[in-house]
């Protein structure tokens, strides 16, 4: 553990004070995991105060601040701050930075980089987005709704619709403003076909073009249009709206990419001043919008316009500050609908039913003691009566749990990564170049590189954490893997390069030139483009299409996607899910992180820890400090 210095006692703030508290402040960023980059942010807006005692208090405040958005929360308690141990350590006693917060100019009720809120401290920025946010909403269920009327032809085909799933349609084509939560199974996506076909068929059609589709990463939007194209492909009897729909309906693109993101505008092209060209937006998987990404999507969109934000509320909340989604169905009870039946708890999908019956229970702090049930989740002594099973499965590793570790993850290379064949025959599965010009892809390759993908959104491995001992995290895993990749292909190799044809990548960052954005997920593969030789190329789905870069111009903003954390997985759907668990006092193992993975498998789940990590997970929650709950509760006082 890294040594952590204590903030200096009152009246000792001479001139080495703040290399000290400098110090000691980025020594506990890193125990936290944590950007050390923080300290020098508010070591900027501190010493914007001339007395030095106030500022070294002030910069401690502002990191407190800094440091709870960080783990997801918009603001902190005065009355009893919650700050982790490392800075708390470092901090000192919290009475005199409290006392200073009481008469500083950087601290007020508006306008001030620290905002005093009632008992809590919050960043200006946002604490405007949770008003901003309030308003939004309040103003948009206060508005009336419009009339219109569900055609039963678009309740019963493609999918007969249950009671549930047909308000959510009626509130969704009526309200300014529509909130539909349910967990996997329960049939979102076809309560978005059938608004998309009622919309058609009202006596003043929607146009097309004036509906957008989104969510919060590529992958979800990817899997929101292919379900919406599929649900349409199986009508029985299609109309000529119907076949408008399937070949000229709206592509779900993300949505930074849907509020026009751009570095150099600083934020969104879409505004109030230039609204979104949409009278209905849907969004999916709205449990992964942070506080201000939503801010930004109420203020740009149109003032007549519709908003259908679909989600599950149970899962995690977004990696960004803020619960939005879980705090608007709690508060908005007459723009909400919960769908509660499952069509993959029916008994005919016993693997599906029996993930997504752990799934309840692990939801249920009520009801995890039947986890252990005779229905509940099997228990293996060994990993090969576990592989390949169906349902739920927990393997306890052996000791030492690395060497374990390394058995298991050359296992999944072999079988589920190479599927099956020897690492030379997978190298030349993937080595053989696919043809590009400016046509396009040819017919051939462009299936070839489709199955690849589709062969790893076949399974995943997943952890709560990045890094961890033991191959315990994501980056020790993908690490291991990709020297096991380097392996295979040694004797095809010069140097040990950083991404090998046919290892899986994910995008780090948003880059709104080339249409990327932070969580897509695709592939390594040679392309050769006209007469030229092959070069790698970072290959993505995008729509309908496939887009491909050169590796060189993109390799610095991708990492590779054996493993993912359980976050970055949100949005996305696997055959086969293998969670990797911490040890049982990690307080990142939480019940919305076993239910988030849980969920992300559509057969078969491997549980790799101890039961104690299960229980452990079931036994907590993720507690998100936020403000916008109370405003929404507030009502009529944001509006005044």
């Amino acid at each position: 553990m890294a040594e952590t210095r204590v903030l200096p006692a009152a009246g000792c703030f001479g001139p080495g004070a703040w290399r000290a508290t400098l110090e000691a402040s980025q020594n506990a960023l890193r125990e936290l995991g944590q950007d050390a980059n923080l300290a020098a942010v508010a070591h900027r807006l501190a010493r914007l105060v001339p007395d030095p005692e106030a500022s070294h208090h002030l910069f401690w405040a502002l990191l407190g601040v800094l440091v709870a958005e960080g783990e997801g929360h918009s603001r902190v308690n005065l009355e009893a701050p919650a700050w982790p141990e490392p800075l708390a350590r470092a901090m000192g006693p919290w009475a005199p930075i409290r006392q200073t917060l009481a008469s500083s100019s950087l601290v007020g009720t508006t306008g001030t980089p620290l905002i005093l809120d009632g008992g809590w401290l919050a960043s200006q920025r946002l604490c405007a987005a949770e008003r901003s946010v309030a308003r939004a909403v309040l103003a948009r269920v206060a508005q009336p709704r419009r009339l219109g009327t569900v055609p039963d032809a678009v309740l019963v085909a493609p999918a007969h619709l249950n009671a549930e799933q047909r308000s959510a349609v009626a509130l969704a084509l009526a309200a300014p403003l529509a909130l539909i939560t349910g967990r996997p199974g329960t049939g979102k996506t076809s309560i978005v076909v059938a608004l998309l076909r009622a919309l058609q068929r009202q006596p003043e059609p929607l146009p097309l073009e004036r509906i957008l589709l989104a969510a919060p990463t590529g992958k979800a939007a990817q899997r929101m249009g292919e379900a919406i194209r599929k649900g349409l492909s199986q009508l029985p009897e299609p109309e000529a709206l119907d076949r408008a729909l399937l070949e000229d309906g709206p592509e779900p693109r993300t949505l930074h990419r849907t509020l026009g993101y751009h570095p150099a505008l600083g934020g969104f092209r879409y505004s109030p001043a230039n609204p979104l060209p949409a009278d209905l937006v849907v969004v999916d998987e709205a449990s992964m919008i942070g506080l201000e990404l939503l801010d930004a999507l109420f203020k740009a969109l149109a003032p007549g316009a519709r908003l259908v934000l679909l989600g599950d509320a149970e899962q995690l909340p977004s990696v960004d500050p803020g619960n939005a989604f879980r705090e608007l169905v709690a508060s908005q009870g007459s723009a909400t609908v919960t769908l509660r039946q499952s069509y993959r708890m029916d008994p005919r999908h016993p693997n599906g039913r029996h993930i997504l019956m752990q799934a309840e229970r692990i939801n249920d702090p009520r009801r995890s003691a039947e986890l252990w049930g005779t229905d509940g989740i099997h228990q293996a002594a060994t990993l090969d009566s576990a592989f390949g099973q169906g349902g739920v499965w927990l393997v306890e590793p052996g000791i030492p749990k690395h060497r374990w570790m390394q058995s298991f993850l050359n296992l999944w290379m072999q079988t589920r990564v190479w599927g099956g064949l020897e690492g030379r025959a997978w190298r030349n599965r993937v080595l053989e170049p696919l043809q590009a010009d400016r046509n396009g892809w040819r017919p051939e390759d462009r299936l070839r590189a489709e199955a690849l993908l589709a062969h790893f959104d076949g399974f995943r491995l997943l952890c709560p954490v990045k890094e961890g001992p033991d191959l315990g995290g994501v980056q020790p895993i993908n690490r291991h893997l990709h020297t096991l990749a380097l392996e295979a292909a040694k004797s095809q190799l010069e140097g040990q390069p950083r991404f090998l044809a046919g290892e899986p990548v994910v995008v780090l960052a948003n880059d709104p030139r080339r249409g990327l954005f932070n969580g897509d997920q695709g592939i390594v593969l040679p392309v050769r483009r006209s007469e030229g030789p092959p070069h790698l190329e970072a290959i993505f789905p995008r729509g309908r299409e496939l887009v491909g870069f050169p590796l060189p111009t993109l390799q610095d903003s991708l990492e590779h996607a054996y493993a993912m954390t359980v976050h970055k997985a949100q949005g996305s759907e696997f055959g086969t899910v293998a969670l990797v668990l911490p040890p049982a006092e990690h307080p990142a193992l939480t019940r919305e992180v076993l239910y988030t993975a849980l969920t992300r498998a559509r057969e078969e789940v491997l549980l790799l820890g101890a039961p104690s990590a299960v229980d452990a997970a079931c036994a907590r929650s993720v507690t998100r400090r936020s403000g916008l709950l109370e405003r929404l509760e507030k009502g009529s006082d944001l509006l005044a």
